[in-house]
């Protein structure tokens, strides 16, 4: 993954996942997504994870986020990343490190309210993928984001040595 410049939008995303809540959740009939986004901190964007899940009354929409002490390179870099669903856990990691740059258990650190930052990450039964830079607020500078070598398995997948 390339990135140049980091950081010029408050928050975009560059791979995801969607579908309905794991079938033995308490959210069951919600649609859920992890998505692996850059979300800013001090002068440069960090890797996050945020969590979506669709609103179903009384519940609101869930909105939720942890992110990464690690700041977005404008230079190469193999992001790998494992997503448990069922057992809601987390990680991603960079240039084939053995400690993650992130990591989620249970839940993150951030949530929009009214949702408390306590409430579970009710993670997809995956029926979508999606790569690729995309904005969810208005762009200040353009942004030039390369993929390559995209690799999806169920079973990890090491970066090649830089």
């Amino acid at each position: 993954m390339y990135i140049d410049p980091n950081g010029t939008s408050v928050h975009w995303t560059f791979f995801g996942v969607n579908g309905m809540a794991e079938p033995g959740s308490p959210a069951v009939g919600r649609n859920a997504s992890y998505i692996l986004s850059s979300l800013p901190r001090q002068n440069a964007n960090t890797y996050s994870f945020v969590y979506g899940l669709s609103a179903k009354d009384p519940e609101p929409y869930h909105d939720c986020s942890q992110q990464s002490s690690t700041p977005m390179p404008s230079t190469w870099a193999c992001i790998s990343f494992e997503m448990d669903s069922v057992a809601r856990k987390l990680r991603m990691y960079k240039d084939g490190a053995a400690d993650p740059i992130l990591s989620i258990d249970e839940h993150g650190k951030n949530c929009v309210q009214p949702t408390p930052v306590t409430d579970p990450w009710y993670g997809p039964a995956v029926t979508q993928l999606y790569v690729g830079a995309w904005s969810f607020h208005a762009m200040n500078a353009p942004l030039d984001v390369w993929l390559d070598d995209v690799v999806v398995d169920t079973k990890p997948v090491t970066c090649p040595m830089p």
